[in-house]
């Protein structure tokens, strides 16, 4: 649970695993959404009393996908923030210092993807052997084929907790070749179709989850 970049990528694949679990198609876009969090320490959950938020919201697009946008990611800023105080009792530091420094530092970002085209398949008809009895046919290699389209879209809504503390003793001394280690106390995702990833009041239901997970975690054992 180092870097952002290997987190993230740890914890969208838990997301293709679970979308596994339809492998003939999700029989309703709901049954796409899924609302997972990972984290290292419930102690450290614990100790968490004060956070940093982010202003911006990062979007990182694929094919043609179109992503949440400016106006929408301001509301879902706005909503996590208090949410943040509502649900899990942390209080803001809007001006972060050294001597009064966050526990934390919370950043929202989303990964949407949009992927459409065509596929060829050869034409060919494989024949058939027959039984004892009856002849067969031969395969036809000109039978059939044609093109296949295909479409599919996918959104990722990623709440990142950074713990400050531990990321300042991380990269203390500093690192080879200027590398930054950003240690995460605790990540949250949700995704889903990206119709769904792009709706404000799907995304503020989904923090609420996630927040109420980070609650669940943090009244556990690291047993």
């Amino acid at each position: 649970m180092k870097t952002f970049f290997l987190k993230a990528l740890a914890l969208i694949g838990v997301i293709a695993f679970l979308q596994g679990c339809y492998p003939g198609g999700a029989e309703y876009t709901s049954d796409l959404d899924i609302a997972i969090s990972q984290y290292d320490s419930a102690q450290d959950l614990r100790s968490y009393r004060t956070y940093f938020l982010v202003d911006t919201m990062s979007v990182t697009t694929a094919g043609n996908a179109q992503g949440l946008t400016v106006e929408e990611r301001e509301e879902i800023i706005t909503y996590t923030n208090q949410q943040l105080q509502n649900i899990l009792g942390l209080s803001p530091i809007t001006n972060p210092t050294a001597e009064s420094d966050a526990d934390i530092v919370v950043q929202l970002s989303q990964i949407a993807v949009q992927q459409s085209g065509v596929a060829w398949q050869p034409p060919y008809w494989p024949g058939y052997p027959g039984f004892p009895g009856y002849p067969g046919y031969p395969g036809y290699p000109w039978y059939g084929g044609g093109y296949t389209y295909y479409s599919y879209s996918n959104g990722t809504i990623l709440v990142d907790f950074i713990d400050v503390q531990k990321t300042i003793d991380a990269n203390n001394p500093p690192l080879a070749d200027d590398r930054f280690v950003l240690v995460l106390g605790w990540q949250g995702a949700l995704n889903g179709v990206l119709s769904r990833a792009n709706s404000v009041p799907l995304v503020k239901d989904g923090i609420t989850v996630l927040f109420d997970q980070f609650n669940t975690a943090k009244a556990g054992t690291d047993n």
